[in-house]
């Protein structure tokens, strides 16, 4: 993540440019929902509020995070302390998305006064489904097919969480893991995978029409 500079402006990673800020909503409710999928993993606190949408979890920083940030004036400053108080009991970093459409207008001004600073701003990126695109081609020499034992990530490397060879990354693996068994069975019924194309989606997608606020590393 770059880092924030305190010489420059509070919100100097936000020059947004944004579509629609409906368009920006998509995005961030599909963020969103893969934190509710979350849920499943052994040891992650979801919280699902009416305000904002966020997860205390075993694994890394950016596994700590909240969007859908829609405070009401009078509670923003009672929300954001709740918040910090956790994460600080739990003993990880956290982030924030902020996006076009989070609320209050004073949130940029009560994140700092938290030591919550702009790390980056992320870029969205969307594709109407409705609409075709021709059939890709895989290169030549290339095999891609769909992985569904996750012990092969023990001695190959997963291109995100990298060697289990800390914590965190084992917790990741172990989130991964937890994700890809429930989409088989959910309620001792055969699911259509929905988790597995929750997470292609996902990465897909980028992270956020949003800022990246992070607390000091």
């Amino acid at each position: 993540m770059a880092p924030w500079r305190t010489s420059a402006p509070l919100w100097s990673c936000d020059t947004l440019s944004v579509v629609s800020v409906d368009s920006a909503l998509l995005v961030e409710r599909h963020v969103a929902e893969w934190l509710r999928a979350q849920a499943i993993v052994p040891g992650v606190e979801l919280h699902d509020d009416p305000d904002i949408t966020w997860v205390v979890h075993p694994g890394r920083a950016w596994s700590n995070v909240g969007i859908m940030i829609r405070f009401t004036e009078d509670a923003a400053a009672s929300r954001l302390d709740a918040l910090v108080d956790r994460y600080r009991a739990h003993r990880r970093g956290m982030g924030l998305w902020v996006s076009p459409g989070a609320t209050p207008e004073t949130l940029p001004e009560l994140l700092e006064a938290r030591a919550l600073r702009c790390r980056k701003r992320f870029p969205a990126m969307w594709r109407d489904l409705s609409k075709p695109i021709p059939r890709p081609t895989a290169p030549t020499g290339v095999t891609i097919r769909p992985v569904t034992d996750v012990d092969l990530f023990r001695t190959t490397l997963h291109p995100s969480i990298g060697p289990l060879t800390t914590p965190l990354r084992r917790a990741g693996f172990q989130s991964f893991r937890a994700l890809v068994a429930t989409s088989r069975t959910v309620v001792g019924r055969s699911s259509p995978g929905r988790a597995r194309r929750l997470s292609a989606r996902r990465w897909f997608f980028s992270e956020a029409s949003a800022r990246a606020f992070t607390t000091p590393t």
